[in-house]
């Protein structure tokens, strides 16, 4: 055995190569994976109304591991961590935000993850923000006032029906411009379970094409624990998930 043989460390004594993720918060390791997984189905949805074939989009190791430095370059984070960093300086729910620029992209193809966190489309997505709002406001006071109109010209009509007759009739009456979520809601809060269990579904999928906007305008009319059950309906149907 020559001396490089003595002076070479043995393999208990060599250190260990680190864990990527050990270098990063557990919040924010926690939280780029979520990012990752809401990412990856609205990718995946986005290819299939465009392409026409269901596919689950897959990630690169670049945007997963990220580039170690050399000499000449720095180095790179996983893509998933930026974007942690990014949404909580921003103070951005990262389904609402990834959701937009799916459902409303600028670009002539699907955003990449790193471009998510561009000025441009922090920009277009907080600009939207506050209109959508406003939108939603103005939306909720309307079909108030339709749904209240309506049930005065249904008892106007049969005076003898019962209020649970004429909220049905109302509630179930499609011609009548009234979205899914607000035919859901107003049912549940009149323990119409029928009519509610009719509108749940699309009443998920509206709530989570724009969450934080009716969690803040809608937030004391969304019956207690529709948020949960409504993830877990989104996330069957777009097919996140098994059950």
């Amino acid at each position: 055995m020559g001396i490089a043989d003595h002076m070479r460390p043995s393999p208990k004594a060599r250190p260990k190569e680190s864990d990527p993720e050990s270098r990063f918060s557990k919040e924010e390791t926690e939280l780029s994976r979520k990012i990752k997984s809401i990412y990856t189905a609205q990718r995946s949805a986005y290819d299939y109304r465009m392409k026409g074939i269901k596919t689950r989009w897959r990630s690169n190791r670049r945007y997963d591991d990220g580039v170690k430095a050399t000499v000449e370059t720095k180095e790179v984070l996983p893509v998933w961590i930026t974007l942690a960093r990014f949404f909580r300086e921003n103070e951005i729910t990262p389904y609402d935000y990834i959701n937009y620029h799916f459902q409303n992209a600028t670009l002539n193809r699907a955003p990449e993850p790193f471009q998510l966190k561009t000025p441009a489309l922090l920009n277009d997505y907080q600009v939207w923000r506050k209109k959508e709002i406003n939108s939603l406001r103005i939306s909720f006071r309307t079909q108030k006032s339709i749904a209240v109109t309506n049930i005065r010209i249904q008892r106007s009509y049969d005076p003898e029906l019962s209020d649970s007759d004429v909220y049905g009739l109302v509630l179930t009456d499609e011609s009548i411009e009234l979205s899914a979520l607000f035919r859901y809601c107003l049912a549940k809060s009149l323990r119409l379970k029928k009519i509610a269990s009719i509108y749940l579904h699309r009443a998920a999928m509206q709530f989570y094409c724009n969450p934080v906007g009716y969690i803040k305008v809608w937030k004391r009319w969304l019956p207690k624990g529709f948020k949960v059950k409504a993830s877990k309906l989104f996330k069957f149907m777009v097919g996140e998930t098994d059950a």
